[in-house]
């Protein structure tokens, strides 16, 4: 057997030395040719990590029939083309057909018995529909010269080089030992398109095809992304339909006609329903390597079925406007919350310090843009975060580092959260050396993290990351940072996650001996527009472990003049020769020195704070609690208080070590203070504007539901249709505020209550 085959036919690197998925070998169940059994039997080998054992395998059982097929699968539980994950080769089963007649020279030749063949064309495009549409084209194109029309499908077995072919043993030949008769040069998918375009018969477009709109108008198109996320975001049942792996059985057709059904109901357009409806796992086009022509074709079917038309029942302006207005809201319930809320007594304010590090650095940065304020007290906080993080630790008995995070966000892109952040992004840059390095970028997986964090131990890594909500995003849709939000809460709590695995445990035991104990100070910082990330986000996942961890900063825009519209030329000063900058960057220095001549860096001591200090602390942590727990928004505050009580603790050590004071005092605690009020604040207007979203969305939904029957509702409809997704509570409230505002109405009639629409004005 040739070991070079399957490296060939995999040429594919994995992030971090990570498994791309799983190859496959299929034996018949007594490992000889049997054409009433077929080869069923499946064992998948992890690729590239089991490599060895595959090629073992088939030189152990060199003897019997054992096929392949020429992808990766995404788990080992089925070969089924809708498994697959990765793919690289064009492929046929060219049988009898004189190789001389193909169009482009294979770049494997195995010879499967005499004169047969199946071949091979390599390429470094990993698209597996795109390839088998060409695979398609090639079985097609010389079908009439002898080469099977149906050996091109996704999932395809076939023979494996070094194995035996015993087909022929039934006529008293001797088995055909298959070999690899030609490896040569791989190919670009351009060119064999080009080569072998679609057949005319194969090609003729489907009827209602010619309105379809061009490829880039909706595949990934920036509209069709938006309306799709909104789409998901207000119908959980279209988005299961769209991301629910098929199980055996299940009717692939009914369920992708059933989606583009929902979607034409839906009142979504044709392009994004084109988009969700190719990249939903139920796509039998894509997965069949069948044409794009055919999806549109039956999405126009749907669409221009009378029973999916539409429901043009959605709010108006002005009815979401006196919704909006109703004192149910929860957005304005918080609102009225957050004026009562105050963490420092009237009488500590004028106690609050005003020379601290952070005060001299939204000073200076003032200086350099008319972002808020509160962005650069944010920024500031960061800073102190990275580089005291290495050294200190709160006095408490459990752990508790110093790691703080920050989520950034306002209203538009003039609120200059970008320009906020790169100020202090550069300036920790500049501070800098061979010793310290903090900053670890803007674009990670979870594998990079684990291969990065444990060379290390202890010392600062901070991510930042503009457009949160595109962040928030990926984690869910993109199969590569699955998992990156849990492994990310992790650390923020200093652990790093460690996996041992085969070749580590053969490494010297030195390698390893820190496995499970190493510790990180893993700082993050993300910026975002206001309503794309509420609108990525539900209630769930802001009290959720990863989210609940963030302090929010968030503000208005400032008010654009005509003087703000006037753009300075470059002075020609460079900002290392900016001294108010350099006087930042002396004073972090220096700091950073202090620290480091009682404490190694990664090392870490708790930093005491003051009895009085310690109290006032105490004493906020638990006003901070009560203040939510006695609220009705509770479900919403309660998960964000206890972490803003250990927040305002980090703060104050943090504030106190760029003093290079080795105790917390009553100044820095008051400080911390003024600080976590804004913080608060942030918080709870996003939670409120979180669930304003989701208040609002079921609304939406029931109000739908009753405008599009002309005679109402029953109330055991209504529970009936949405309990299973809201509380009965929820319903009852939002049937009032619906009334309330004069958009139903009910009735009851012959002992039944039914809900009715009443005409808009």
């Amino acid at each position: 057997m040739s070991f070079a085959f399957f490296d060939t036919l995999f040429p594919g690197t994995g992030n971090d030395g990570q498994d791309l998925g799983y190859a496959v070998l299929a034996l018949f169940p007594e490992g000889k040719f049997d054409p009433a059994k077929g080869p069923v039997q499946s064992h998948f080998f992890a690729w590239p990590s089991q490599k060895d054992d595959l090629v073992a395998f088939c030189l152990h059982n060199g003897d019997k029939d054992i096929y392949t097929v020429p992808a990766l699968f995404k788990n080992n539980s089925s070969r089924k083309a809708d498994n697959i994950a990765h793919m690289w080769a064009v492929y046929a089963d060219a049988d009898s057909l004189p190789l001389d007649r193909l169009r482009a020279e294979p770049t494997l030749i195995v010879e499967t018995s005499p004169d047969r063949h199946h071949t091979y064309w390599v390429t470094a495009t990993d698209n597996p529909a795109a390839l088998t549409a060409v695979s398609r084209a090639i079985a097609h194109t010389h079908a009439q010269d002898g080469c099977d029309p149906s050996g091109w499908d996704a999932g395809q077995l076939l023979r494996v080089p070094g194995t035996s072919n015993n087909k022929y043993e039934q006529i008293g030949l001797d088995p055909f030992e298959v070999k690899i008769k030609r490896h040569g040069s791989t190919w670009t998918l351009e060119k064999l398109a080009d080569l072998y375009p679609e057949p005319a018969h194969l090609a003729k477009k489907p009827e209602g095809s010619e309105d379809m709109p061009l490829r880039r108008e909706w595949h990934y198109a920036a509209e069709t992304v938006e309306e799709s996320t909104n789409i998901f975001h207000y119908s959980p049942d279209i988005y299961a339909m769209f991301s629910t792996e098929l199980v055996p059985g299940q009717d692939r057709s009914a369920t992708m006609w059933r989606l583009l059904c929902e979607l034409s109901r839906y009142g979504c357009s044709r392009k994004t329903a084109m988009f969700i409806g190719w990249e939903a796992k139920c796509n039998k086009y894509r997965i069949d390597g069948r044409s794009e022509e055919e999806l549109w074709a039956e999405l126009c079917r749907a669409f221009d079925d009378p029973a999916n038309a539409p429901v043009t029942t959605s709010l108006e302006a002005a009815e979401r406007t006196r919704l909006d207005a109703s004192d149910s809201n929860p957005e304005n319930r918080l609102k009225s919350f957050l004026e009562s809320v105050e963490i420092l007594h009237e009488d500590e304010r004028h106690l609050v310090p005003e020379d601290t590090f952070i005060d001299r650095y939204v000073n200076w940065a003032c200086t350099r843009t008319d972002a808020p304020e509160i962005y650069h007290r944010a920024g500031a906080v960061t800073i102190l975060s990275a580089v005291f993080g290495e050294f200190g630790s709160c006095p408490t008995k459990f752990d508790s580092n110093l790691t703080l995070w920050f989520l950034l966000l306002g209203p538009t892109t003039r609120a200059r959260k970008t320009t906020a952040m790169m100020l202090w992004v550069d300036l920790l840059a500049d501070l800098q050396d061979q010793k310290y390095h903090y900053l670890l970028g803007s674009d990670v997986t979870s594998e990079a993290l684990s291969a990065i964090l444990p060379k290390r131990d202890g010392r600062t890594s901070l991510f930042y990351r503009d457009e949160a909500h595109g962040l928030l995003y990926e984690q869910d849709k993109k199969r590569y940072l699955a998992g990156l939000r849990e492994h990310m809460t992790e650390l923020y709590g200093g652990r790093v996650r460690m996996s041992l695995r085969a070749d580590q445990a053969r490494a010297d035991d030195s390698e390893t001996a820190n496995s499970g104990n190493v510790r990180t100070n893993f700082v993050m910082f993300l910026c975002g527009t206001l309503d794309q990330v509420t609108t990525a986000l539900t209630i769930e996942d802001y009290q959720s472990g990863h989210l609940a961890r963030f302090l929010v900063a968030e503000a208005d825009p400032p008010p654009m003049t005509e003087d703000d519209m006037y753009a300075e030329q470059y002075d020609g000063v460079d900002r290392s020769e900016d001294p108010f900058r350099q006087r930042l960057m002396d004073e972090l220095s220096n700091s950073r020195s202090f620290w480091e001549r009682s404490t190694p860096p990664g090392k870490l001591r708790m930093v005491p704070f003051e009895p009085a200090a310690w109290d006032r602390l105490q004493k906020a942590k638990w006003e901070i609690y009560q203040s939510a727990k006695e609220n009705d928004q509770a479900e919403a505050l309660l998960p964000t208080t206890d972490r803003m009580g250990t927040s305002l603790m980090k703060a104050a050590v943090l504030i106190a070590m760029a003093e290079r004071e080795p105790r917390v005092a009553m100044r820095h605690v008051f400080k911390a203070m003024h600080l976590a009020e804004e913080w608060y604040t942030s918080t709870a207007t996003i939670a409120g504007r979180i669930m304003h979203s989701s208040w609002s969305a079921r609304q939406e939904e029931i109000l739908t539901k009753i405008r599009s029957h002309v005679d109402g509702v029953t109330e055991a409809e209504i529970y009936a249709r949405f309990r299973s997704k809201m509380q009965e509570k929820e319903i009852e409230s939002d049937l009032a505020v619906l009334m309330k505002a004069g958009l139903i109405r009910k009735v009851i009639d012959k002992k039944r209550i039914r809900y009715i629409r009443v005409s808009r004005l």
